[in-house]
Parts: C-alpha cells; structure tokens; sequence
C-alpha cells in the first residue's frame, strides 16, 4: 500500500498537532470510503468514541450526527478532517495513534490502545477487501482489461 515519501498529504507533526487540539478528529483513506472517528470529548458518563464511520456530505453533517449519537455531548464545538494518504498500516504504526493515546489516557485516565487496536485492524480489513475488488473488477469498480479464458 501506499507509504512512501512521494505521497502528497498531511504531515504527520500537524496531525499529531490537531490530535492535541481537536474535540473531533475524521481521517479519510485512499482505498476505502469509510472514516476513522476520533471524538475525544466526554462528560463523565461517555467517554472518548473511537470508531469507523461512513463518509457524510459536510461538517455540519458530521455534527448533526454526533448530536443525536452522543447527546449528552451535543454537536462538537469543531473538528477536523484530514485525508491519510498512506495506508492503515501506516497509520497504525504512526506517532499520531500514539498521540490518541496519549491523550486519552492524559485527559480520561483511560487506555485507549485497545479500542484503537480493534478499529484499525477493522479499517485494515475494509482497505485490503477494497484493494482486492479494485483489482478484481469488484462492486463499486470497473474493470478495463479482461483476461481471456
């Protein structure tokens, strides 16, 4: 997949710098559509959320969203959205997974490694069954060249 230098996208000191700073975090991928969720809000009774969604039309959209999901929470006061242009392996092994875990350890007094563990082995899954379509001509892509049997 893809992990290497010549891969335009956010460097990973900034992201690990909105991690720090953002009540949400969103991380799209190249080769699935769904997205890593980081609510790192809580209220005493919900803690942080983390976990893969579906891709929604705008912000405002996420936050409708949020709202009725965690209500005691209400919308988030902001959030950001970042495109991860390597792969979830990448990711995985990055400083900013780290840096999730620092803070929810930091702010809630929790481990957060475990729930992160389980999402990105689940995003890992969804990125190699995406990839496997998309060289077999699976749902959602189109083959050009057929071979002849």
């Amino acid at each position: 997949m893809l992990h290497g230098e010549d891969v335009v996208g956010p460097d990973a000191e900034e992201l690990i710098e909105v991690v720090g700073a953002a009540e949400v975090v969103v991380l799209a991928f190249p080769f699935c559509h769904q997205r890593l969720l980081i609510d790192l809000r809580s209220d005493g009774i919900l803690g942080p959320l983390i976990e893969v969604v579906e891709p929604l039309g705008s912000p405002a959209e996420r936050a409708v969203w949020l709202a009725e999901r965690r209500p005691s929470l209400g919308a988030p006061d902001g959030s950001a959205f970042a495109f991860w242009p390597h792969s979830v392996g990448y990711l995985s092994t990055s400083d900013v997974v780290a840096a999730v875990a620092r803070r929810v350890n930091r702010e809630h007094g929790l481990d957060a490694r475990p729930d992160l563990d389980a999402v990105l082995h689940e995003l890992e899954v969804l990125e190699h069954d995406c990839a496997r379509r998309a060289v077999t001509g699976g749902e959602g892509f189109e083959t050009l060249w057929r071979r002849e049997r």
